[in-house]
């Protein structure tokens, strides 16, 4: 057993899970899930997750490094490649137009179970390793966390019912971008409610509260892992963050119709912005994690690691600037991947991982692994 590994998987849609299901594969590569004690998750990241702990159908349950290449890289990637929550997403509500005046995010999470098995509640999911799944409560304005032993967050405190939650629901209000699904509605009094230091349980002073996406308050899913004044939570050691989140980049002609979602994303791309540059500063202080993300080339964290001389010998193994970019543009969508789409984004994350982890072990002295494609097809 190694060091206790804290994994952060980014929001971003079906483009986030390719990456993070890459990024997962070069841990296994090297035995590395078995040292995973804590995840925490965002949109994106909650759906990976989420193919990885039910890919052999039953029970939820962590994979082994060799489970993993085994059972859950063909599940996920049959899971991705031939079904489309956003086409059935729509199907859904147009068969239902009154559907567009509730919250929605209940039509994503029956998809889920239908779909992809996604049929546990919450209470299935296994002790080790933690599973933080993370939401945004719009009442308190706070990270909302679902786990298998409460949910709740740190304004109106803790609900230890979590058999009565499916765990495609918290997958779901994870994911429940504002505008394009509604968010999850959760009442109150069907659970018992602690305060935050604990006592006499209480009822919430609301009686229905909304849960949107974890990105808006947190994209990189990493307060339930990292902080700042007192560093590592949740028994870890070593912290990676795995960041498939867009980009916005310079915007066309202004449209009225689409303003809100691109100023949405400017703010949550500020949010990302400003705990990226925390987490990183601590990561060279500390030395115990890496940080991989999405749009990296080799030649950029070589660059990065100090160890420009070793692009040209190096750099021609691993995708080109371009393929690189054609990945990180993809756009933020839960609609079905082409195979190529799905080959090139978990391939870029597992050389992501490969090439940091070289930069930050040591000075790089344990080997590069280098993508076999033969070896995850």
């Amino acid at each position: 057993m190694g060091q206790p590994i804290g994994l952060a998987l980014s929001g971003g849609g079906f483009r986030a899970a390719g990456f993070h299901l890459g990024v997962l594969a070069r841990l296994a590569d090297e035995g590395l899930l078995e040292d995973v004690t804590a995840l925490s998750t965002v949109s994106g990241g909650s759906l990976a997750i989420s193919l990885v702990m039910t890919a052999g159908g039953g029970v939820p349950r962590w994979p082994t490094s060799e489970e993993y290449r085994r059972v859950v890289v063909p599940h996920a990637r049959r899971m991705l490649t031939t079904t489309d929550l956003q086409g059935s997403y729509i199907r859904r509500l147009l068969r239902d137009p009154l559907s567009l005046l509730r919250p929605r995010a209940r039509v994503l999470a029956a998809l889920l179970a239908k779909l992809w098995g996604v049929t546990a509640p919450l209470s299935a999911l296994p002790e080790r390793p933690v599973w933080l799944i993370n939401a945004t409560c719009y009442e308190t304005g706070v990270n909302w966390r679902f786990s298998a032993r409460q949910m709740g967050d740190y304004c109106f405190g803790y609900s230890a019912d979590t058999a009565g939650v499916p765990l495609s629901e918290a997958v779901a209000a994870s994911g429940a971008f504002p505008g394009v699904i509604g968010p999850l509605t959760l009442h109150t009094e069907r659970f018992t409610w602690t305060p935050p230091a604990g006592g006499q349980s209480h009822p919430l002073p609301i009686r229905t509260l909304h849960l949107w996406d974890g990105g808006v308050y947190d994209n990189l899913g990493t307060e339930g892992l990292f902080n700042p004044g007192s560093g590592y939570r949740q028994h870890i050691k070593f912290l990676i963050v795995s960041d498939a989140g867009a980009r916005p980049g310079i915007g066309d002609s202004y449209n009225p119709f689409i303003a809100p979602y691109r100023i949405i994303s400017l703010a949550t791309n500020q949010v990302r912005s400003l705990r990226a540059r925390m987490i990183v500063a601590h990561l060279k202080d500390s030395g115990a994690g890496g940080y991989f993300q999405i749009d990296n080339s080799a030649s950029y964290l070589l660059t990065r690691a100090g160890r420009k001389e070793e692009i040209p010998a190096l750099a021609p193994r691993y995708l080109s600037e371009e393929d690189v970019r054609r990945a990180a543009l993809m756009e933020t969508a839960i609609k079905q991947l082409q195979p190529d789409q799905f080959e090139l984004l978990f391939r870029h994350g597992f050389e992501v991982a490969d090439m940091t982890l070289y930069g930050v072990r040591s000075g790089g002295r344990r080997p590069l692994r280098g993508y076999r494609a033969a070896e995850w097809a």
